[in-house]
């Protein structure tokens, strides 16, 4: 986890965090110092106003380290600068124990309120704690010392005591900041990894998302180039199996109509694959029309059923009575139930039977319904229905071609109308 980016960002992160913090800490101090003329006033009432102006000088002097945190000095210098304003109210508070001539002054526990203010504002390593910790002793025992030997002798249990809190609160923040130093360290380099990943991520959806968008493209693209010459074909044969001033022999219409139904079948296949691309893209709009059910029920079956009848294969409706009109996209619903029929003419053996029904449900919508007779899925596979490319045998000697788009587009169309498209043992609905 030790990179050499790692590295860098953390010190350029504790930077930023240590001149943020000195800089609120700063303003602090610079309110609590002379907030505590108050204190002087009823502990050293004859000292009160030298104390005031000192502790004025103390804010006005961190007042100037903060504005240098501002400047390029301050940026390149801030963990001196960052020392200094911390050490600025520590040095003021010994010189008033100083200028008490009391050694034991309550005013020790002062230092201690500096002591815990690094520990508060200031993200220093242990052993910056370390050098403070001993400033402010240095500080505290100069001030009792240069008041002379016997000064402090007579008051020596008081001083035991004082340098016996301000000793524990030290080790208590150089030991907290070993930790705290740890822990921001690795709380960041997991932060820097999560953000990394993040970033590789964000990268490889992008290209994924450039490729699908590339892909669509391709399909739509090649679909259309592929309609337009297929559509050029299938007129000029339409034309020639529908003339019946032409006398054609019963094997060459056999093959004309063969290369008519290969040709609408490859036309098919185009317009889905055109119509998924659509919905992918978010490109295809529904037209919603009102139309009258029974009448699209009996059109789509007069559609397929000369291809059920080569099959021998017998095809009912059931429409309730109470399907009327409908209010949706006629040519995509004709798309979903012309998918389905097809479907299950193909899979459904000669003999077989096919049932389209249409019923009204609970909340006033539809209930299309396609049974057929045919070999059905086995259930492990049922999930896999509506997978775009997805077939039942895909070995190369299949039976029954397709590429496996039929069921997925009609899924897709079934949702883009609110609605929903499942599949049961023996059904299609």
């Amino acid at each position: 986890m030790n990179s050499p980016d790692l590295t860098t960002e953390f010190a350029e992160y504790d930077r930023k965090v240590r001149i943020r913090n000195s800089r609120l800490g700063a303003v602090w101090a610079m309110i609590l110092m002379p907030a505590g003329f108050t204190l002087d006033w009823f502990v050293y009432p004859r000292h009160w106003e030298l104390f005031l102006g000192v502790r004025l000088l103390c804010s006005f002097l961190v007042w100037i380290v903060r504005l240098l945190f501002n400047t390029p000095f301050g940026e390149r210098h801030y963990r001196a600068l960052g020392m200094i304003w911390y050490l600025l109210p520590a040095l003021a508070i010994s010189w008033m124990i100083y200028a008490s001539g009391d050694p034991a002054s309550p005013y020790y526990a002062g230092l201690n309120i500096v002591l815990i203010g690094a520990g508060l504002f200031l993200p220093w390593t242990s052993r910056e704690n370390l050098l403070a910790w001993g400033l402010v002793m240095a500080m505290y025992a100069g001030a009792c010392l240069l008041l002379g030997w016997p000064a402090v002798v007579g008051k020596w249990n008081d001083i035991f005591n004082n340098l016996y809190f301000l000793i524990l609160t030290g080790l208590i923040v150089v030991i907290a900041s070993y930790y705290h130093s740890g822990t921001r360290y690795r709380e960041f380099a997991l932060r820097f990894e999560l953000d990394r990943n993040k970033h590789v991520l964000e990268e490889a959806n992008q290209r994924l998302k450039d490729l699908d968008e590339a892909k669509s493209r391709f399909f739509a693209n090649i679909s259309h180039e592929l309609r337009t010459p297929l559509t050029l074909l299938l007129a000029p044969l339409e034309s020639i199996r529908q003339k019946r001033d032409v006398q054609l022999d019963a094997q060459t219409r056999d093959w004309l109509d063969t290369m008519h139904a290969n040709g609408m079948r490859l036309l098919k296949l185009i317009n889905d694959l055109l119509d998924l691309v659509r919905l992918e893209s978010g490109q295809m709009q529904l037209r919603p029309e009102t139309f009258s059910v029974p009448e699209l029920v009996k059109g789509l079956v007069s559609a397929v059923h000369k291809m059920a009848d080569d099959k021998r294969v017998k095809l009912r409706t059931e429409i309730a009575d109470s399907v009327g009109d409908f209010w949706a996209d006629r040519d995509k619903l004709e798309k979903i139930f012309l998918n389905l029929l097809f479907n299950a003419i193909k899979f459904t053996p000669g003999g077989g039977e096919i049932i389209f029904g249409v019923n009204r449900t609970t909340d006033n919508g539809l209930r299309f319904v396609v049974k057929d007779t045919g070999m059905g899925i086995p259930a492990e596979q049922m999930k896999n229905v509506f997978t775009r490319f997805w077939q039942a045998d895909s070995s190369a000697q299949r039976k029954y071609q397709g590429v496996g788009i039929g069921l997925a587009l009609v899924k897709e169309l079934a949702e883009a109308h609110q609605g929903t498209v499942v599949h049961r043992d023996h059904s299609a609905a």
